[in-house]
């Protein structure tokens, strides 16, 4: 009996040897991928090494691993054993992968439900069963618009996503750094959906536009301003909702690879901030004029994060932007957004379009200051190609000039 025991004790010790050892396996074999080493990937493998996903085999020899590997290396992969679950025959891990790849196609880590099987201590089986976290969505919807960009302009690397290979690989990171860096310029025009719009404007500045209905006005555009930089982007004035923000965001975020970071609005109108509280929930700051937040707070509405009072600089990586207070206008806290390299100029509300003929909502206006208000402007920006107003076409200085006929003619008839 006390041998039979001791055989016991001596059996569970060996078992629990084995499970430890079969642990150090894969958080090595894992290694190894992290650090682009095939020789030690031999050495936790066995010769009929099956990898496959679902009913999918990937691979059935350790050649086959090799082709995988080195497919893999180009995207310079990092795997993380988050879990590990001995069971009676086999080892069920948890374990996330970043790369170039991911990166671009989906943001953040994937995370998959791995089953691993042993023969002689060496690894046999390696099943990816499931996905714990992958966002199937955007990985497709990116991917597409990646195959049908290179399809249209680098036609050469079409099929880059179904080679699996090293220069199959190499083409696939080729295909993601052309697209990543493509020239926005080439698309003009987005249509997002019937109510959002993008126009290129000049370089990586786009306005978006977004369509609103008003008992009074009917349907009617609102203009706002995307400055994008490496990836990131600021938004001058939100669509005037929450539901049309989100849309906007997740498409530049989705489609264009651009995540806004800041919210410049123009004054407290929810044709500038109406979506400020989206942004706000996705960690987007936000810079105002010191009235702006205020004047929100009074209504209680969310307000801005940070304030100036007359002026702010912004070095948005390498883009220098002012933020100015001229005095009132279309509404008492009303600023200009400038981009001195690209000679635009956001007016906002404060600047009327050149086929206005009205001075539309002025139920917050400052009338008696806002033609001189656009005559500071006017002397400060003597060299400017585009203008942007509130509602309607965009264009140059005249539209500063109608702008400031409209007041004079209110004024004399008022």
């Amino acid at each position: 009996m006390r041998s039979s025991i001791i055989l016991f004790i001596f059996a569970l010790i060996l078992l629990s040897c084995s499970q430890q050892k079969q642990d150090v396996i894969i958080q090595k074999y894992f290694e190894a991928f992290n650090q682009s080493d095939f020789k030690q990937i031999k050495k936790y493998v066995d010769n009929d090494f099956v990898m496959s996903e679902g009913d999918f085999k990937i691979c059935s020899s350790v050649n086959d691993l090799q082709t995988v590997f080195k497919w893999d290396s180009v995207f310079q992969p990092k795997y993380k054993v988050l879990k590990i679950v001995q069971t009676d025959d086999k080892v069920e891990i948890e374990v996330s992968k970043i790369d170039t790849r991911v990166a671009y196609l989906h943001d953040e880590p994937m995370i998959s439900n791995v089953s691993f099987e042993f023969k002689k201590g060496k690894i046999s089986k390696q099943i990816i069963k499931d996905y714990k976290y992958f966002d199937v969505k955007k990985w497709n919807g990116r991917l597409k618009d990646l195959r049908d960009w290179i399809n249209l302009n680098k036609p050469d690397l079409a099929g880059f996503d179904r080679d699996i290979t090293l220069n199959g690989a190499k083409n696939y990171q080729k295909a993601i750094d052309l697209y990543a860096s493509r020239d926005l310029g080439l698309e003009e025009n987005i249509f997002i959906d019937k109510d959002l719009q993008l126009v290129h404007l000049k370089d990586s500045v786009f306005v978006h536009i977004s369509w609103s209905d008003s008992e009074q006005y009917g349907k009617f555009p609102s203009n706002g301003l995307i400055i994008a930089q490496d990836g990131k982007a600021i938004m001058v004035d939100t669509p005037m909702d929450n539901d049309k923000t989100e849309d906007l965001y997740q498409y530049l975020k989705d489609k264009m690879n651009i995540e806004v970071t800041l919210l410049i609005p123009g004054h407290f109108h929810n044709d500038c901030m109406g979506g400020i509280t989206f942004l706000h929930s996705k960690g987007v700051n936000s810079i105002a004029n010191l009235m702006t937040i205020q004047k929100s707070i009074e209504l209680g509405l969310e307000a801005p994060k940070e304030s100036f009072e007359k002026q702010r600089g912004i070095d948005f990586y390498g883009e220098p932007i002012e933020c100015n207070y001229w005095g009132g206008g279309h509404s008492f806290d009303n600023i200009t957004v400038w981009l001195p390299d690209r000679k635009i100029l956001f007016g906002g509300c404060l600047i009327k379009n050149e086929s206005s003929n009205s001075l539309g909502n002025l139920a917050d206006a400052v009338v008696e200051e806002w033609d001189d208000t656009v005559e500071k402007i006017k002397s400060s920006y003597t060299d400017v190609d585009y203008i942007i107003p509130g509602h309607g076409m965009y264009g140059d200085s005249k539209l500063l000039d109608h702008t400031i006929a409209l007041v004079q003619d209110f004024k004399l008839k008022h």
